[in-house]
Order: C-alpha cells, then structure tokens, then sequence
C-alpha cells in the first residue's frame, strides 16, 4: 500500500510535465500565427495608406505644376501607369521609389 501512495505524486508530476512540455511545444506555433495575423493587418492598413499618398501627390502635381497642361503629358495615363506599382510597394521606400519613377 506504501508503494501505492509514494506513485501517485509522481504519475501527477509527470502528467503534470506532460502538459506542460505540450503547451510549450505549441506556444511557438501560436505566437508565430499571432504575429502573422498582426502582420497580415497591418499590410492590409498600409496598403491604403500608400495609395493614398500616390493619389495625393498625383493630384497635386495636376493641380499645381506651373504648366496646366503638363507640357502636354498625358497625366491621367500616367497614373494609370504607375498605380499598380504603388499598389504593389512594400514599404515607404518601394513607395518612394514609385512616386520619384512618375515624377
């Protein structure tokens, strides 16, 4: 009966470990798709935020530049072209980079 007793602790440590050592094993797992997920939001805010920076500064070179007429650039084509491109930009600087190509 004394061994009975004295096993118990242990089979519950060791259940106990168990758990544990499955909760660990997958908590990597769930901060990554957490991480993701903050990721994943973040992309989706930023790409509006992007485009409307594209379509500010396109708009403001149509209303302001000296020339009305752009030297008779075809301004809306323009923006037709590069938009995708600043729709596909990564981060600030691949924006940039897109909005000094149109410029």
């Amino acid at each position: 009966m004394k061994k009975v007793i004295n096993s118990a602790p242990s089979r519950r440590h060791f259940l106990r470990l168990t758990s544990m050592a499955a909760a660990s094993a997958l908590t990597p797992t769930v901060l990554w798709a957490e991480q993701q997920e903050a990721a994943d939001s973040a992309t989706s805010q930023a790409v509006p935020a992007r485009i409307a920076t594209f379509e500010e500064v396109w708009r403001t070179v149509r209303d302001r530049f000296y020339d009305p007429h752009l030297h008779g650039l075809d301004w809306s084509a323009v923006r037709e072209r590069y938009l995708p491109d600043a729709t596909r930009a990564s981060s600030e600087e691949a924006l940039a980079g897109v909005i000094n190509s149109m410029l």
